[in-house]
């Protein structure tokens, strides 16, 4: 076997289709189903957070927030800069096989482009984390919001997401240009081995950067919490991104009992503070 292990075979029966998508983590409700193909809700259980505990964090922000633009001490990606980044990455690729990525987060309800199929799979040795700081987005200079990236350690369900070989740089440009705004950046790319389907296979997924200054390990899930609650910005409340997550998530048949508890920890936060 190459660097990358041998190709993962995807069929339809296995493998959900997603339509592509352009741009940043989205704003607003994303609705179950709605660009995921996807199995309903898991039956008997469902989340304290709701669309009810977003709309009321909204609803305390009395004008809408502003994009601000880069945070002080750092600058935007050039074109250069993700030109760069997806050219290393791509130095792994062996060219005409298609592109593996491993999706934890907003991946599964808006992928940064088409992507063929799906399948679940498991990551070894990361597990998802509330776990840098943000402060543009879904995050402000008062309030700093919380964002998810994988910190080292245990495991973690999500799915691979197949890119076509013939689009896939072309599909990954667009990918890192999604998940990158200003640099330095919090969280990075890396390749990363991925059991899926009795297979073991390569795939790009994203990790935290533990020298990023905005990387805060060690706090509590009640701090996490905290944090996700009270933060809102240019595209919406934290707590939004993290209601997505969970729900698309159980919608696939993947519960998380960390973002379980932490939703339940968030929609109390939420429903202590005043109106």
């Amino acid at each position: 076997m190459g660097p990358l292990d041998r190709g993962l075979q995807f069929n339809s029966a296995q493998c959900g289709r997603l339509a592509g998508g352009r741009g940043p983590e989205p704003s607003g409700r994303a609705a179950v189903g709605g660009t995921l193909d996807s199995p309903a809700m898991s039956a008997g259980r469902q989340p304290a957070l709701t669309g009810a505990h977003v709309d009321r964090v909204r609803r305390r922000v009395r004008r809408p927030t502003p994009d601000l633009g880069p945070p002080p001490g750092t600058e935007p990606f050039s074109d250069a800069d993700y030109r760069a980044l997806r050219d290393r990455l791509l130095q792994r690729w062996p060219g005409g096989q298609d592109l593996l990525v491993f999706a934890y987060g907003s991946l599964l309800w808006k992928p940064a482009c088409a992507v063929a199929e799906q399948r679940p799979a498991r990551l070894t040795g990361w597990h998802r984390s509330f776990c840098f700081r943000i402060v543009r987005y879904r995050g402000c200079d008062e309030h700093p919001g919380l964002m998810m990236s994988l910190e080292p350690g245990g495991s973690c369900k999500g799915v691979l997401q197949r890119l076509p070989a013939a689009e896939a740089p072309h599909c990954l440009e667009l990918l890192v240009r999604r998940e990158h705004s200003y640099k330095p950046s919090s969280h990075k790319p890396i390749w990363v081995r991925v059991e899926s389907g009795g297979e073991r296979v390569a795939a790009i997924t994203w990790v935290i950067d533990r020298s990023s200054r905005n990387y805060l390990p060690g706090l509590s899930e009640a701090e996490k919490a905290a944090m996700i609650a009270a933060a809102c910005g240019a595209r919406g409340p934290c707590c939004e991104y993290l209601l997505n997550t969970v729900e698309h998530l159980e919608a696939l048949g993947i519960h998380d009992p960390y973002l379980w508890r932490l939703q339940k920890l968030v929609a109390e936060k939420i429903g202590e503070a005043a109106p």
